[in-house]
């Protein structure tokens, strides 16, 4: 009688160690699982900071890019600037080219008549 007492309290017992061990279980899962997950969350933020990095490298490569550019654009506009100042000052050596021919034959014109009047 008192080993069926004892056995009587002794089989709840083993029930809630059962339900423990299942607990256990249960939780280490959970636990397996959630590590899982941050391994996953981790090579995933790793993944974002490379990404992040070579988009940070594009954006320099690109600001670079852009400065030559402006940099060129406005060696440009100053060589075309140069280039109408040069423009300019051909043609207004041409006018005075042209006018100097002009005085030269009006004076070989001056010339001629003076010398028929010899």
């Amino acid at each position: 009688e008192e080993r069926q007492s004892l056995e009587a309290k002794l089989k709840p017992a083993e029930e809630k160690f059962g339900d423990s061990q299942k607990l256990i279980a249960e939780l280490q899962e959970e636990l397996k699982q959630a590590n899982e997950k941050e391994e996953q969350l981790q090579e995933a933020l790793r993944l974002a900071v490379e990404q992040l990095s070579a988009a940070h490298t594009e954006l320099d490569e690109l600001r670079a890019k852009s400065q030559e550019a402006l940099a060129a654009k406005s060696s440009s506009a100053a060589a075309a600037a140069e280039q109408h100042a040069a423009e300019e000052r051909v043609q207004r050596v041409e006018e005075d080219l042209k006018g100097a021919l002009a005085r030269e034959a009006e004076f070989k014109e001056a010339l001629s008549l003076a010398a028929e009047r010899l």
